[in-house]
């Protein structure tokens, strides 16, 4: 009898949180850094009740003291993205994000983030630097893009290619993962390399537009771009008819 007591009270907990909504902060991650004038998104998942706006405010690391006001307006959508000046006045430090109801109460809140004035530039010898494409450069989809990468370091972590907006905001899709370079025996070490490339065979169901590809290597969060890729089909004919004609 005692157990079933004690169930039927778990019940009921759990059925109240769920109904007065929980929240899932899953941006900004913990230990995340986010620039002053970045544009960030800040992402949620709601369990239970689900009112349509809610209220999003920057607090203290330890969640106790609010510190600015987001947005007290939000569209509960699972995604409010913060303007490029949402976090310019406020000393570099440690925060959180937290998620209020209407009337104030608190729903959910991130895990500790950092705000930062600037983004820490990976030392000399941990950058990649794209040598191909070496120039702005048209392709038509369909086609095949050389590209070309080298590190001044031997990683044996994998790269991450991905297609990304001009403005760098935006990720258009996975161009593909590039597993360790080169994998020794097992009873050596690996043989590593410092300069990489792959042939990325452009979708034709890609919008025609300006891009750049981002290289990662996810494991030490270093990243670059590519210079800008323009995926215009009438373009490229218009050039070939004016080469033609000259």
């Amino acid at each position: 009898m005692k157990k079933e007591r004690i169930f039927i009270l778990m019940v009921i907990l759990l059925t109240g949180i769920l109904i007065s909504g929980t929240y899932i902060i899953n941006s900004p991650a913990p230990g995340e850094k986010w620039v002053k004038y970045g544009i960030h998104k800040i992402k949620w998942l709601t369990l239970g009740e689900k009112p349509q706006k809610i209220m999003i405010f920057l607090f203290d690391k330890e969640g106790k003291r609010r510190i600015k006001e987001i947005s007290n307006n939000v569209q509960n959508t699972g995604e409010f993205i913060c303007s490029f000046d949402t976090f310019k006045d406020l000393p570099n430090g440690e925060y959180r994000i937290v998620i209020l109801s209407p009337i104030g109460k608190i729903l959910g809140e991130s895990d500790v983030f950092k705000i930062v004035e600037k983004e820490e530039a990976p030392s000399a010898d941990e950058q990649i630097k794209v040598k191909i494409p070496s120039s702005p450069i048209f392709i038509e989809p369909g086609k095949t893009l050389h590209i070309e990468w080298e590190t001044k370091k031997k990683f044996p972590n994998k790269f991450l290619l991905e297609l990304y907006s001009v403005n760098k905001i935006r990720k258009i899709m996975e161009i593909r993962k590039i597993l360790p370079p080169a994998i020794g025996l097992p009873d050596k070490k690996p043989i590593l390399k410092k300069h990489f490339s792959f042939n990325w065979k452009v979708p034709y169901n890609i919008p025609i537009g300006t891009y750049v590809i981002k290289i990662t290597v996810p494991d030490k969060k270093i990243e670059t771009y590519s210079l800008p890729i323009s995926i215009n089909k009438e373009k490229i004919k218009k050039e070939l008819k004016n080469h033609r004609e000259r």
